[in-house]
């Protein structure tokens, strides 16, 4: 659901240092799992992993506070400050987490390939069609816990060649097929075969 797509060069590029940034953009705290990546992020930073967890599009039904967290309750792609506001989150994004207890597919997966950000989420529902894993992100199972996905995490972010290898693959999977003009010709293609 991006207007334009982000130009490649732009998103594979420099990556400002610092600690491991992780985006999670959803708009149902308790569905999406907001809960989980709060506990990965503690997580991380119990183990000694400097991390910070950007939480976009929802708000918790109760409060709460967590060192390294910014909650962010919505942006609006349609007015250009915030539409721009979203694409620095990408940029800025390490991984992109959503540990998701049901989804039918989730757009946001291919937005974060535009990006060149990975996928971390479990293997549930249509997940898996829109994540590979070991091509534009991680799968783990529905059950994982938040020290699941921290060991991934953690173990990905220290190895930066693996990293940029899952952020080119990413990128490269959103251009063949995770955009919709791909969409478009695998469904005219279908119905001509009909």
């Amino acid at each position: 659901n991006l207007e334009e797509a982000p130009d490649r060069a732009s998103v594979l590029g420099f990556r400002k240092p610092g600690p491991c940034r992780l985006l999670f953009i959803g708009a149902n705290w308790e569905e999406k799992g907001a809960d989980i990546a709060v506990g990965t992020l503690a997580e991380l930073r119990d183990r000694g992993v400097e991390a910070e967890l950007v939480i976009c599009g929802c708000t918790p039904p109760r409060p709460v506070t967590q060192d390294g967290l910014t909650i962010i309750p919505y942006l609006d792609k349609n007015d250009r400050e915030q539409r721009n506001r979203l694409g620095q989150l990408y940029r800025d994004a390490d991984f992109f987490l959503l540990p998701t207890r049901a989804d039918c597919y989730g757009i946001v997966f291919c937005e974060a390939a535009a990006h060149g950000v990975p996928s971390i989420a479990p293997a549930t529902g249509g997940v898996p069609c829109a994540i590979r894993d070991g091509e534009t992100g991680i799968l783990l199972p529905p059950n994982a816990t938040k020290a699941d996905y921290a060991t991934v995490i953690s173990e990905t972010f220290a190895n930066p060649d693996r990293l940029a290898r899952l952020r080119q693959s990413s990128r490269d999977a959103y251009e063949a097929r995770l955009n919709w003009q791909a969409w478009g010709r695998r469904v005219s293609d279908l119905i001509q075969t009909l």
